[in-house]
């Protein structure tokens, strides 16, 4: 195949394409080539990681057929739904309490067979918490508790580091023996002491306690429902004992890219009201295995114009202790930007624009591949140093000029200005509200200067499977009413986290497939000899074209185009294009050598050219004379309407038949072959 050198350009850079897509290199797929003939042979696509979809024209399950995609420019795609393995740990032991209520809120929450279990004492933990498990329950409750404790003191640094990559994890014991167990975070204890009769749920928009198994309870009791409770810093509490709220039973924080669940509670056959008790554990398992990770990123030069405003903002959409601080300067990309984060608010503000500039030139790829992944994004800028600003996605650009000092809610309908924190206000001002403004395609406005509506303040939109809202906002304590400013400010992270609808790894490939080769053609018959013609026309496929006729042996492409001075006769030719791409015609050159005209014998002879015999045709009494192209005399004869020749012994090449009919003369060309 001739494949020219635009043509391996071309290839490369769709296979860069397709890798370019990935985030963390988890989506590719190879076996399909940029272009393909017409004609051309059935293509196998291998997708990693395994088990996604392949989709575009011509695709049927894992195979590109060019012939049923048809000729043309189409896209195809691979989209690979990040689903990873839940687990559920305890000791060899046996279920904690001799119940298999775990077991049971496992299946209820993930489905029976849709989970593993292992044991501490013979599990390999680093298949266990790797990038292929997205959730772990460990209880070590009863006689589990000392096995428990050991596994603890052999692996808890891989399982945060686990964490801090993305993990989720609920780790709980109701011990039946041992002391106190170090669970690790920072320094948090499983304190084997003080056990609650009855617990309460702290927050109930909490996720475990809405659903999605019902009815749950706002109170619970057992005997005990706790045989320990959890220290530790930056927790937020989830269940605390009923009389006395420092006995914490339950609680979680963010850890890295990860989230973690520390709790002391017996299993669930113990607790009561016993449905609703149930449905909780499930739900529990439920909200951890889809908990996400959210990150507020800026520099560390410190929380921009020296405000707390941005922090207290995550706090009132999140919680405290549900989100995760990074910096430009320090933090891991790709732990951030990864399947278990689903929002990122970035801040550039006052004295962190430089370093949010070169974050950015450095990051941005990777940050537009999350989002089109299926990840959700603030990015946000009041800059009080440098110029404006690459944001990237098709060209968005901070413009660092025309500050606000007033800006409307362009509409009323959205979810930041609905809620869920109230009371917000239509008409923000602040000195600035802004410090610049967005430019861009594809946006749809959310605030704009109150004066200027083509100024820009915040504006969102939708990118691949993801969404990105960009700003020029300054901080919210320069904003009034102030009440309402900080809630809109929540509201729009709540908003933004909220579209965050699971994580899709796409690569995409360009595919061409030409236009079918077809060869028409024109022939000019032979009539005086040697005189016949060929001109042959070619579409389709890559031009340029080559060219191979039989008149001269095949398999060299050589020839020209078209032909000339040709004998009559059957002719082939295949027509290759830049890309390999192939066509063949058989195309007849038809004789009118001694055919006779009005003042003519009316001669017929054939087969001509002939490979033995040849009939001579002509009505009435004639003679004849063969001869060779020296004039030499080979054969004479005469005949009566017909006469066959047998010539099978002379020498392949060109010779004439002169034929006498009274006084007319005629002689025709004759080819043996």
């Amino acid at each position: 195949m001739k494949k020219p050198n635009i043509f391996k350009s071309i290839l490369s850079t769709a296979v860069l394409l397709c890798l370019g897509i990935n985030v963390n290199g988890q989506c590719s797929f190879s076996g399909l080539d940029s272009i393909y003939c017409a004609d051309g042979s059935s293509a196998t696509l291998v997708g990693t990681p395994e088990g996604g979809e392949f989709s575009g024209p011509g695709v049927t399950g894992s195979t590109f057929d060019p012939v049923v995609a048809g000729s043309g420019d189409h896209v195809v795609s691979y989209n690979y739904e990040i689903i990873k393995e839940n687990y559920y740990l305890r000791s060899a032991e046996g279920e904690p309490w001799g119940s298999a209520s775990n077991t049971e809120a496992m299946d209820l929450a993930f489905g029976a067979g849709e989970w593993s279990m292992a044991e501490f004492e013979s599990l390999d933990p680093a298949e266990v918490f790797s990038e292929a498990t997205g959730f772990v329950f460990i209880d070590g409750s009863d006689d589990g508790a000392v096995e428990l404790a050991a596994f603890l003191s052999a692996n808890l640094s891989l399982i945060e580091d686990w964490v801090d990559e993305g993990g989720r994890l609920l780790m709980n014991s109701a011990p039946n023996e041992g002391s106190n167990i170090p669970f690790g975070f920072d320094g948090s204890t499983l304190v084997y002491a003080d056990p609650s009769g009855s617990v309460d749920v702290v927050d109930l928009t909490h996720p475990a306690y809405l659903g999605p198994n019902s009815p749950t309870a706002v109170t619970m009791t057992g005997s005990s429902y706790s045989h320990a409770h959890i220290t530790g810093t930056d927790f937020t509490n989830v269940l605390v004992n009923s009389t006395d709220a420092t006995n914490i039973v339950l609680c979680e924080k963010a850890w890295g890219a990860g989230h973690v669940m520390l709790g002391g509670m017996t299993t669930n056959n113990y607790h009561s009201p016993l449905a609703e008790s149930a449905n909780w554990r499930a739900n529990l398992l439920h909200y951890m295995s889809n908990a996400t990770s959210r990150f507020y990123l800026r520099a560390t030069a410190g929380d921009p114009w020296g405000s707390s405003s941005n922090t207290d903002a995550m706090n009132l959409a999140f919680g405290t202790g549900q989100w995760t601080l990074g910096f430009f300067e320090t933090l891991d990309p790709e732990a951030v930007f990864s399947s278990s984060t689903s929002f990122v608010f970035i801040d550039g503000s006052d004295n962190g624009a430089a370093e949010l500039n070169t974050f950015l030139i450095d990051n941005l790829e990777i940050i537009e591949n999350w989002v089109d992944a299926g990840g959700s994004l603030l990015l946000n800028s009041a800059p009080n140093e440098g110029g404006d600003m690459d944001f990237g996605f098709d060209g968005s650009t901070l413009v660092y000029a025309d500050a606000s000092g007033s800006v409307d809610v362009a509409d009323l309908l959205h979810p930041a200005y609905v809620g869920p924190n109230s009371p917000t206000a239509i008409t923000m001002t602040g000195s600035s509200y802004s410090h610049a403004h967005i430019t861009g395609s594809g946006f749809t406005t959310v605030l704009v200067n109150s004066t200027d509506a083509t100024n820009i303040v915040l504006g969102e939109k939708n990118w691949g499977n993801g969404n990105v809202m960009m700003g020029g906002m300054t901080t919210s304590n320069f904003h009034t009413p102030l009440l309402e400013s900080n809630n809109y400010r929540a509201n729009l992270m709540v908003h933004m986290s909220e579209l965050y609808d699971g994580y899709v790894c796409t690569a995409t490939q360009e595919v061409t497939v030409l236009e079918p080769l077809a060869v028409s053609f024109t022939t000019e018959d032979e009539i005086f000899g040697d005189d016949g013609s060929i001109d042959i026309t070619v579409t389709g496929g890559y031009p340029d074209y080559s060219f191979d006729w039989d008149n001269d042996g095949t398999g060299d492409y050589d020839d020209t185009e078209d032909l000339s001075g040709m004998v009559a006769g059957t002719y082939v030719v295949i027509v290759e294009d830049e890309w390999g791409c192939t066509a063949s015609e058989t195309i007849v050159i038809n004789s009118q050598v001694g055919i006779a005209t009005e003042t003519q014998l009316a001669i017929k002879l054939y087969p001509n050219p002939t490979l033995g015999e040849t009939v001579l045709e002509m009505e009435g009494d004639f003679v004849y004379m063969l001869y060779d192209l020296n004039g030499k005399t080979i054969l004479t004869g005469s005949g009566f309407n017909k006469e066959t020749l047998e010539l099978s012994s002379l020498e392949n090449g060109v010779y004439f038949i002169q034929i006498s009919a009274g006084n007319v003369n005629q002689t025709v060309k004759l080819v043996k072959k």
